[in-house]
């Protein structure tokens, strides 16, 4: 991303809450997840482990199928995100946001996606990608425009007055600040609306699940520097003495991570 389109990205982010950045995966790519996605639903279905409050929704994909890492490498997100929560930043959640035919899901409620409120300063950022064309009629994301700096949730009425619901093709990047007044959308359509959602928080925080424990030694061995780090394995901490201890190269918690 040359300097000009991330200032404006950033400036759209400040101003309004959120922006919304065109080819980001390929159409290919969005083929590929979404495959993968309805297989991992259908899955979780036969195994009686969804329940309302997150039906169509997969925790951590990554982890049962590779090719979801690919998205937390560098790139046009990585690089917008840390110019909000610093270099250091690492990922808090990966999750799905999927939307069955004629319906909807937990998602479909005015809220934010983090609880705590500084005024002026962001703990986390979401990052939404549709891996279908997104528009209103297939329950596209419904967003209240500056509100990311707001105590209190808006009423039904205000929402619906207010909100945008932009149109995104297959493959774009919303980011947008996890306290923006949001809702999922209800699908009108006759076919699965399929989206990941990532939640990303500073580096001192905690993540919602513990991934350096979680992710499997083999794949470890094949992710870069930037996988590693918003996994959250510079900010390991040490179990023993011994690994306090361990010289710098060598430790678990990195030095200067915020």
């Amino acid at each position: 991303m040359s300097i000009e389109p991330l200032d404006r990205s950033l400036a759209s982010l400040y101003e309004n809450g959120y922006v919304v950045i065109g080819e980001f995966i390929s159409r290919e790519q969005c083929g590929k997840f979404q495959s993968a996605l309805a297989r991992m639903i259908d899955e979780d279905f036969e195994l009686g482990l969804r329940d309302n409050s997150d039906a169509y929704m997969v925790h951590n994909p990554m982890f049962r199928d590779p090719q979801f890492y690919s998205l937390l490498r560098s790139s046009k997100l990585t690089e917008l995100i840390s110019h909000i929560l610093g270099e250091t930043f690492i990922l808090y959640a990966f999750t799905t946001s999927s939307l069955p035919a004629g319906g909807s899901n937990w998602s479909r409620r005015i809220h934010v996606d983090c609880p705590r409120l500084v005024p002026g300063y962001a703990t986390n950022m979401n990052a939404f990608i549709p891996l279908s064309d997104m528009s209103e009629l297939n329950g596209g994301i419904e967003l209240l425009p500056k509100s990311q700096w707001q105590e209190d949730p808006p009423g039904d009425e205000s929402f619906g007055m207010e909100r945008v619901s932009p149109e995104m093709p297959a493959g774009s990047l919303l980011v947008f600040f996890s306290r923006l007044w949001h809702s999922g959308g209800l699908n009108l359509s006759d076919s699965p609306r399929h989206a990941l959602t990532m939640n990303f928080c500073r580096s001192y925080m905690r993540q919602r699940f513990d991934y350096p424990r979680m992710t499997p030694l083999t794949d470890v061995q094949g992710l870069d520097a930037t996988q590693l780090q918003l996994l959250g394995f510079n900010v390991r901490v040490p179990a023993s003495l011994d690994e306090y201890y361990l010289s710098e190269g060598d430790r678990l918690y990195k030095p200067n991570q915020g």
